[in-house]
């Protein structure tokens, strides 16, 4: 089996309000820098995974497509020096169509990336401003068409409901936009109130207006109703993609596998330890270039602790928890660690049981969170 790897760029032009993840305003930060350091970590691991082919690369952030093009090719080349790929791998690299043109889409497309994933968030104006987003809904349209003509075949587009405004029917508008189009992929997630971000100081202030939780709820329901008939098979809770255009790379986190993670804040699991680098992109550099790993934490997980994440990581899939795979990762069956939970959330309309596998109801995914509860340790 191959390995996943993940490469962070920590940099926006600006950051996003609802936005927690280690990113940060690229203006005055030392792109080059952090890129060559990124290079030297992955070089100490090149001996480590020798023999091991790559199956899926993802490049996120962040957003990639803020670097140079020269910049996106010396990343590439140190990718490509310290790992061999396998023939039919998953190349996928985050973009914001604010930061793209036809040039650098050729490019990426000459630097293996077969995957494009298009931080498009909405296609109203006043939801992208008030999201902070830098592109408008025109940038949106025309960064997919691009992305086309340049000989892009996969692409998915990341959108956001629930947001502050946003109506049931500028929802629907929304998707209906986003089918039009025909990405091969396309992820919709609700709005999470961070704290810290500036949407979580409104939240905490009561000025931030949201859609009530029926709404929320409508909108999520009726997105899993629209984009099946529109042909998308429903994979995960947030993520639904045409026959065979699941996201690879993404299905390994939801399946508790090994990978690994470079760059500020990058996160890796393998032989059952996790390991985290530092957040902060000077911190991360600094240590790089004093020659040690830049590991903020490190945890061995567990035999149990694997098994809970593992079961309810796998949860998040729609097809669930086959019980011969868990019986063969494993080593012992499903029900005798959670014959009884299993039982308890299956009566109360949560999970599906069909003997093969255990999945959640359509009624166990608006209520995830709690059902992933009961598989903790």
């Amino acid at each position: 089996m191959g390995l996943a790897v993940y490469v962070h760029i920590p940099f926006c032009v600006r950051k996003c309000n609802y936005c927690d993840f280690p990113s940060y305003p690229v203006a005055g930060m030392d792109v080059d820098g952090y890129l060559a350091a990124m290079g030297r970590e992955m070089s100490w691991y090149k001996g480590d995974i020798a023999g091991t082919e790559v199956s899926t690369l993802y490049v996120g952030g962040g957003t990639p497509s803020i670097l140079a093009n020269g910049q996106l090719e010396f990343l590439f080349e140190a990718i490509r020096h310290n790992f061999t790929f396998e023939a039919d791998a998953e190349i996928s690299l985050e973009a914001n169509p604010g930061t793209l043109d036809f040039s650098k889409l050729n490019l990426l497309k000459e630097l293996g990336v077969n995957r494009l994933s298009l931080g498009v968030q909405g296609l109203d104006p006043g939801l992208l401003k008030r999201l902070g987003r830098i592109h408008t809904p025109g940038q949106a349209l025309e960064a997919f068409d691009l992305a086309r003509r340049a000989g892009f075949t996969n692409i998915n587009l990341d959108l956001m409901h629930g947001l502050p405004g946003m109506t049931e029917e500028g929802w629907r508008q929304t998707l209906q936009q986003a089918v039009a189009l025909g990405p091969e992929h396309i992820s919709v997630y609700g709005l999470i109130i961070e704290e810290e971000t500036p949407f979580g100081l409104e939240y905490e202030a009561g000025s931030l207006e949201l859609p009530d939780e029926e709404e929320r709820a409508r909108m999520f329901a009726w997105s899993g109703e629209f984009l099946t008939e529109s042909g998308y098979n429903h994979y995960e809770i947030s993520n639904y993609a045409l026959p065979g255009r699941e996201c690879r790379h993404n299905q390994v986190y939801w399946r508790n596998e090994k990978y690994l993670g470079f760059g500020a804040g990058a996160a890796s699991y393998r032989h059952r330890v996790r390991r985290t680098n530092y957040r902060q992109v000077g911190q991360y550099m600094a240590v790089v270039s004093q020659g040690r790993l830049p590991l903020e934490e490190k945890e061995e997980t567990a035999p149990a602790q694997e098994i809970s994440e593992t079961m309810f990581l796998g949860l998040r899939l729609t097809a669930g928890v086959q019980r011969s795979w868990f019986l063969q990762r494993f080593g012992i069956e499903l029900d005798q660690v959670y014959g009884d939970r299993v039982a308890a959330l299956v009566s109360k309309g949560l999970l599906l049981d069909d003997g093969d596998s255990v999945r959640l109801s359509s009624s166990g995914i608006l209520l995830a969170n709690e059902v992933f509860c009961e598989f903790l340790p």
